[in-house]
């Protein structure tokens, strides 16, 4: 049996993909609203559990199944406990055609990113860049405090000059007053 199911925020996207079903055979139709990134979907839990081993779930997208990569790896493997197909109309998928090669690899396909995701939390950030870090030195201030001064440079010029921000020379001249 091809069970179709259809989640969007907005009601005329919810109607076209739920055409989009009725149109590729789908005998029963199934429909929640997406609110957010909710993982709560009783409809497809319904959906699910009204089918029997062999049935097609048939989705017009696969972001319609899941929104990330762990709400995909959970689809995936709820799909294999209960013998189920799968059927991505938009993005051509048909595990009834190759069931023994794209399940498995979309389940290692979230994994991957799942695994990513971690590995990338678990990195020490690079330390964020130093402003002002760079002092002025005391050989050259004199002769660029000098040069302000007279008006032959500007506080952003004497900035790049001496390597330092803006700000820093700013300082320096109030300090100098």
């Amino acid at each position: 049996m091809l069970i179709g199911y259809a989640r969007a925020a907005r009601p005329d996207l919810l109607a076209e993909q739920l055409q989009a079903l009725a149109d590729h055979g789908c005998e029963k139709l199934f429909s929640d609203a997406r609110i957010g990134s909710s993982v709560v979907r009783p409809a497809l839990e319904e959906a699910l559990a009204g089918a029997a081993a062999g049935d097609v779930l048939v989705v017009s997208r696969l972001e319609v199944l899941a929104h990330d990569h762990r709400d995909l790896m959970r689809a995936v493997m709820t799909l294999r406990r209960g013998q189920f197909e799968l059927v991505v109309i938009d993005q051509h998928i048909d595990t009834r055609e190759r069931d023994d090669v794209l399940m498995p690899a979309l389940a290692l396909f979230a994994r991957f990113q799942l695994d990513v995701r971690e590995a990338r939390k678990s990195e020490p950030a690079a330390p964020p860049p130093r402003r002002g870090a760079r002092t002025i030195s005391e050989e050259d201030w004199p002769e660029v405090q000098q040069r302000i001064e007279d008006g032959e440079l500007t506080l952003d010029e004497a900035a790049e000059e001496l390597g330092v921000d803006r700000a820093t020379v700013q300082r320096r001249l109030k300090q100098e007053a």
